[in-house]
C-alpha cells in the first residue's frame, strides 16, 4: 500500500505509509503517547536519567486514558499551568532541590520538586502549582524548594482561584490561576 506517510485502514489493521501494519488499538496507544508532552527533569543545572513528568495536551484525552476516574483538581491545574506556559512559547523543565537536614545526629537529604523551571531569555523563573496553601504546613511544604534554590531568580506560586498578584517578605509571589491565565504580564 502506498501512502507516502499517510495512515490507511481496513478494519482491524492500519497500514502505515512505510508498508507496515499495526492493530487499531496499538495505533491509538501510540497516538495517545504522541499527544502527551514530556517535560525534562533538571537537577543542579544538569540533566539526569530520573523519573519524568508527563502533561497531557488535552485534558479530555488524559481523562479517557484514566478511564474517567474522578479527576484530581490539583493535577488538572498543574497540567493547565504547564500547557499555558508552553502556549506562551516558554521552554519548561521540572526542577529538583536537595535539602539537607540533621535528624538524630545523622545527615538526611530530602528531595523537593519545583514544578516548573521556565527558561527565559535573561535567566529563569521558578513556578509552583499549589491548589491550596491556606494551611501553614502546606504552604511551608510548597515554598521549601523555592527557598533553597540558592539563587535570586523570580519565584511564583500559582494557586486556585482569582487571587491578585502579591509578593511576600521572602520575595515569593502568589497569584490565582485565573489571574495567571488572563494576565500575560504575570511573567514579567
Amino acid at each position: 500500500m502506498k501512502g507516502g506517510g499517510f495512515v490507511q485502514g481496513n478494519g482491524d489493521t492500519l497500514h502505515l505509509g512505510n508498508g507496515s501494519g499495526v492493530s487499531s488499538n496499538h495505533f491509538l496507544e501510540l497516538l495517545a503517547l504522541q499527544i502527551i508532552l514530556k517535560s525534562r527533569l533538571i537537577f543542579c543545572r544538569k540533566y539526569f536519567d530520573t523519573p519524568a513528568k508527563y502533561f497531557a495536551v488535552d485534558a479530555g484525552l488524559r481523562n479517557a486514558r484514566l478511564n474517567f476516574r474522578e479527576p484530581e483538581r490539583t493535577h488538572l491545574m498543574e497540567n493547565v499551568v504547564y500547557n499555558e506556559l508552553r502556549r506562551r512559547g516558554y521552554s519548561v523543565d521540572v526542577g529538583v532541590v536537595d535539602i539537607q537536614s540533621t535528624v538524630d545526629g545523622k545527615r538526611v537529604f530530602k528531595r523537593h520538586e519545583i514544578d516548573f523551571v521556565v527558561n527565559l531569555p535573561l535567566g529563569k523563573m521558578y513556578i509552583q502549582s499549589a491548589f491550596n496553601i491556606d494551611d501553614p504546613v502546606r504552604k511551608a511544604a510548597e515554598t521549601a524548594s523555592l527557598h533553597k534554590t540558592g539563587d535570586f531568580f523570580r519565584k511564583l506560586i500559582v494557586t486556585d482561584g482569582n487571587r491578585k498578584l502579591v509578593t511576600d517578605e521572602a520575595g515569593i509571589s502568589y497569584v490565582g490561576v485565573l489571574q495567571f491565565l488572563t494576565n500575560l504580564d504575570i511573567m514579567n
